[in-house]
């Protein structure tokens, strides 16, 4: 067994973590017991568990989907309280365990933060964690952890650009870069190509040889098991049924599977009980499934939008002709644009007047659309309470409010802006609220491991990931907006483009009414190709914009 050593530059003595070499990384858990609430029953999962892993050690737990290892693990990484029984790491619990960054933690997805670089999620928990160190000297340890693992010119990488392999590997550097003691890791590798996984086994000999980490390893692959451990734990219904000492001869290597220790420590040479355990788990990899391929249009998009709509045109155009229908009726298109230049200043007027109207209460419903999300989320009781009053207000038809603010408000912008707040800030609200509650738990579990607060998870972990949902809800809000506008103006103003039409409709000016409307749908669609002009900006790391990269 190795010595333990500190693969990093020692913290400052005035950060509260202990490093590697400080600390043993030794662990005991004495008759842990686990409940589950299913469907308002209490199940027992895992059933007086009794482990012991000696500093240095590298142990696996195995056994079949259901039989309580992952929740093993997160017991002993302090993320599950034990009904009964007690768990320790180095002689303390093992919540305070992760706060002293004696713990590290890696799932079996990377769960990289798709906005940071290689170098910045590596860096990302030491920034996080209690006595969080400062950027250069964290940036310094995460880039000696990416050399570690074999990613040494990675660093300005996003996860999009690299391969699983890649990912998970940073996932490691980031929990290494901690410098913990012992280091929990749950299915790491079975996301993996078989390729990419001995690749990843070979790496994790590497960093135990080196480093001495007590490592205690869920996976569902006998073979990884074996050749990686030095204790194999098969569990089964809750419990751990057999433990099985591997004798293997060091260094392992390919060769090693030809090891008579190797061919003993199969199901074929266990007990019954563990047999039957090792014999029902999923030991084959998951397949790398090919991503679609991308096809070249030979026609561009826009090229077919415009061709589309210079047919509707002409066929409009000649339909009029035809069968003489009144201009009052329906105008031509050409009757149309004549409009549009003998108006084109009173329009240009009235476009700005809108413009203003739409860009104000844009804002201000998106403010509150934000603000109502980040209460629902920060504030669960007052979310629960706040939630349905704000779907029961959003089925109040909104042209029935214009009167309403026009009374209130007068004739002026405020009711117009108000209207618009009312339509627009519900698809932030709900958007964002999607983003802010979808975030990957494993996320969440790491802010936790290292005692980041809620306010702190919220706002380096929900915030960022709500981004592209949060987008998504502004390009609808910015349409809601342009409605609003249009709708108050309707309802009672001096200018605009609605107060246009209204005027051209009491006229029997058909050409102005559509030449308005004309302007109205540009001006909608600038402001649309604005708000995604700022998302690509913005969050260029979303999946729309990814999976376009790709294709490319």
């Amino acid at each position: 067994m190795p010595a333990a050593v500190s693969i990093v530059p020692s913290l400052d003595a005035a950060q509260p973590a202990v490093s590697a070499a400080a600390a043993s990384g030794h662990i005991s858990a004495r008759g842990i017991a686990v409940d589950f609430h299913v469907q308002g029953r209490r199940q027992r999962v895992l059933h007086g568990i009794d482990l012991e892993v000696p500093k240095g050690s590298l142990v696996s737990l195995i056994g079949p989907s259901g039989c309580g290892k992952s929740t093993m693990l997160k017991v002993l990484a302090g993320l599950i309280l034990p009904n009964e029984g007690t768990v320790s790491v180095d002689g303390i619990a093992p919540q305070l365990a992760a706060k002293r960054r004696i713990i590290g933690l890696v799932f079996q997805d990377a769960t990289l933060l798709p906005w940071k670089n290689a170098i910045e999620n590596a860096a990302f928990l030491l920034q996080t964690a209690d006595g969080a160190m400062a950027k250069a000297d964290a940036f310094a340890r995460a880039a000696a952890m990416l050399k570690l693992v074999g990613l040494a010119g990675t660093e300005r990488k996003m996860p999009s650009q690299l391969s699983g392999g890649m990912r998970q590997r940073v996932a490691i550097a980031r929990a290494l870069a901690l410098d913990p003691s012992v280091l929990l890791m749950d299915e790491p590798f079975g996301a993996l190509d078989a390729i990419t996984r001995e690749e990843m086994s070979d790496c994790l000999l590497d960093i135990w040889e080196r480093t001495g980490k007590t490592i205690v390893l869920v996976t569902h692959s006998i073979d990884e098991a074996i050749f990686l451990s030095r204790e194999v734990h098969v569990m089964g219904n809750g419990l751990i049924i057999d433990t099985l000492p591997i004798a293997l001869a060091q260094p392992r290597s390919a060769e090693s599977y030809a090891d008579p220790a190797f061919k003993a420590a199969q199901p074929a040479h266990r007990k019954p009980s563990t047999e039957a355990a090792m014999s029902g788990m999923a030991a084959g990899a998951a397949d790398a499934s090919a991503g679609p391929t991308a096809t070249r249009r030979r026609v561009p998009d826009a090229v077919l939008a415009l061709a589309l709509a210079a047919a509707v045109v002409a066929i409009w155009e000649l339909t009029i002709r035809l069968f003489n229908v009144p201009t009052f009726v329906l105008p031509a298109p050409s009757a149309v644009i004549g409009s549009l230049i003998v108006s084109r200043a009173q329009l240009a007027v009235a476009a700005r007047a809108t413009a203003v109207e739409i860009l104000l209460g844009f804002v201000l419903a998106s403010i509150t659309g934000i603000v109502v999300a980040l209460l629902i989320v920060r504030f669960e009781r007052f979310g629960r309470a706040l939630y349905p009053l704000i779907v029961l207000f959003q089925n109040v038809p909104k042209v029935a409010l214009a009167p309403i603010f026009i009374l209130w408000f007068g004739f002026d912008l405020a009711p117009k802006i108000a209207l618009i707040v009312v339509i627009a800030f519900f698809p932030v609200a709900i958007d964002m609220l999607a983003g802010l509650e979808s975030v990957d738990p494993s996320f969440v579990a790491l802010m936790q491991s290292v005692g980041a607060s809620r306010s702190k998870i919220l706002l380096r972990v929900r915030i960022p990931h709500s981004l592209p949902q949060l987008m998504a809800g502004l390009k609808v809000a910015i349409t809601f907006s342009v409605i609003g506008a249009i709708v108050g103006e309707f309802a009672g103003a001096n200018q605009g483009l609605g107060y246009v039409i209204e005027f051209a409709s009491t006229q029997l000016d058909t050409p102005l009414i559509f030449a308005a409307l004309i302007v109205v749908s540009v001006l909608g669609l600038a402001f649309y190709y604005v708000v995604e002009l700022a998302e690509r900006l913005l969050v260029p790391w979303a999946p729309k914009y990814e999976a376009r990269h790709r294709a490319a």
